[in-house]
């Protein structure tokens, strides 16, 4: 649920949908890829949140060579707007690292990002000064500085999703709403603390980008909830350099339709993401996009155990497996962790139930362990 001081989605398409997702034809549905329900052989509730600690875990997580996992909980600590927590995996330890306080940002529920100093940035999505949300680090001393706070004219409100960093110490990173036309913007953010719009999204090039940012070679990627051709949706790229700005995709509702999380790519450079809605079933599907922009429904969800409506960013292993969490679906109707295979089937490793909660945020892998958080669990899945 949004923050209610945040502007919210408008219910009413703003471009008229032109694919009614009912009618999607048998011959697509038949064509969908296989699934197997495997319970994964090692599934363990690693920590389970209090107050002080923190709770409603709601960001993915990140980790260090030391065996360190770090993340965000939107509530509780000391101001009850939630924390900088650090967990050691070796005795499942946690360790409330700062209490956020409301001018330093509220509901920072996205991803923190590590830089080769151990220092932790991260963004709330309101809170700061002027209720737009802030940009901030955690240094390896444990003190907080507020890198910038966001004016919601021309710079953008509810900075949304995880940050990305580049090798000049450079943060890049996107708000939901504001900006030149309200829609949202894709910002830079200079170590000295300047920052500068790259983009502001209009409706012919997508609104609502939500899922953070995939860096490389001087491009950032990434996707809108809405708008763009036929209202479900673009996948775009922004020259850091100029700022120039590309659609290269717009879902229309059969491939997919809301996508919501950050993207990945391959060694081959190929990308590859997931959308909330839409596909054969609208419960959400896996797709690829290659080089030449080609757009690939990989898998379809059902929404039944297979698992719905997928909104963490996809995990990809050297053997070229995806793997990925559903809040819905799954033997008990509250989510899943699941494996999607070169060969194309898609292997639920564990559905979660009520004892667990739904899983939040993205998972993160080290050592073939996979990591996650549910509402007030940080929980490890070994595939």
């Amino acid at each position: 649920m949004k923050h209610t001081a945040q502007p919210q989605r408008s219910t009413t398409n703003i471009i008229p949908r032109i694919v009614n997702i009912a009618l999607v034809t048998a011959a697509l549905a038949a064509a969908l890829i296989c699934t197997t329900l495997v319970q994964a052989q090692t599934y363990d509730r690693l920590h389970r949140f209090h107050g002080a600690e923190g709770t409603n875990l709601r960001g993915g997580l990140t980790g260090d060579a030391n065996g360190h996992l770090y993340g965000i909980a939107k509530n509780g600590g000391d101001f009850g707007v939630g924390t900088i927590y650090a967990m050691k995996i070796a005795t499942k330890r946690v360790v409330a690292l700062h209490s956020m306080q409301y001018v330093e940002g509220e509901e920072a529920v996205g991803e923190l990002v590590r830089d080769a100093m151990g220092n932790l940035y991260g963004a709330a999505r309101s809170g700061g000064l002027h209720s737009c949300g802030t940009v901030f680090k955690l240094d390896t001393k444990l003190v907080l500085t507020v890198l910038h706070t966001f004016i919601d004219s021309p710079e953008g409100c509810n900075p949304w999703g995880r940050l990305v960093i580049d090798s000049g110490g450079n943060l890049y990173g996107t708000t939901y709403a504001g900006g030149q036309s309200r829609w949202g913007t894709v910002y830079k953010l200079d170590p000295a603390g300047v920052l500068t719009v790259l983009h502001s999204f209009s409706v012919s090039d997508g609104i609502g980008p939500e899922g953070g940012l995939l860096l490389h070679a001087g491009y950032l990627y990434g996707v809108t909830t809405g708008a763009g051709l036929y209202g479900y949706g673009t996948i775009f790229r922004v020259q850091i350099a100029t700022g120039a700005t590309t659609t290269l995709h717009s879902f229309e509702g059969t491939e997919g339709m809301d996508p919501d999380a950050a993207l990945i790519r391959d060694a081959a450079g190929n990308i590859y993401g997931t959308t909330v809605d839409g596909g054969a079933y609208n419960k959400g599907v896996i797709f690829r996009l290659d080089r030449t922009g080609v757009l690939t429904t990989l898998y379809s969800f059902t929404g039944g155990e297979d698992g719905g409506s997928p909104r963490a960013t996809l995990v990809l292993d050297a053997a070229g497996n995806l793997y990925g969490a559903t809040p819905y679906g799954g033997m008990h109707g509250v989510g899943t962790v699941f494996r999607f295979d070169p060969n194309g089937t898609e292997t639920v490793l564990y559905s979660f139930d009520n004892i667990d909660g739904s899983p939040n945020g993205n998972l993160y892998m080290d050592a073939g362990i996979l990591y996650g958080t549910t509402g007030n669990w940080i929980f490890s899945v070994t595939p």
